[in-house]
């Protein structure tokens, strides 16, 4: 999977090495790891996935969170993944820390409102947007 990701470049191999590496620690299921990692567009959805999820007993259970929201929403797992990086990204850059379930909700949110704003149009838009306007309180 890795030399697919990587497209031929070393240091992309590299990157895709390490988040698979830091995806794999979580001890999901082979199935749902094989998933996530082929929904990912960058290593960094991959990093920032592994992250929230942690280790221990709840990583599979909130990794089931996380495709259940994409199973009832008419976006990807891919704009999942990459819109729960940048609410990671904005919570590290704001000094913040959150639990996944909570992410999973301000997403939740964010993927209700996709249609409802002008300009609007898809979902790690969206989450973006909503960081700068709003903010996050939890």
């Amino acid at each position: 999977m890795v030399n697919r990701r990587a497209a031929g470049s070393p240091s992309s191999a590299q990157l895709w090495t390490t988040a698979l590496k830091h995806l794999h620690a979580s001890n999901l299921a082979s199935e749902r790891e094989t998933l996530l990692a082929r929904e990912a567009r960058l290593p960094r959805h991959l990093e920032d996935l592994a992250a929230f999820l942690g280790k221990g007993e709840r990583t599979r259970a909130r990794a089931d969170m996380l495709i259940h929201c994409a199973d009832e929403s008419v976006h990807p797992l891919a704009d999942w993944l990459e819109a729960l990086s940048i609410f990671r990204q904005w919570l590290r850059l704001n000094g913040r820390h959150t639990q996944i379930e909570s992410a999973l909700g301000y997403l939740e949110c964010c993927d209700a409102s996709v249609y409802s704003a002008p300009g609007l149009t898809n979902l790690p838009a969206t989450v973006q947007t909503m960081l700068e306007t709003y903010s996050y309180d939890g």
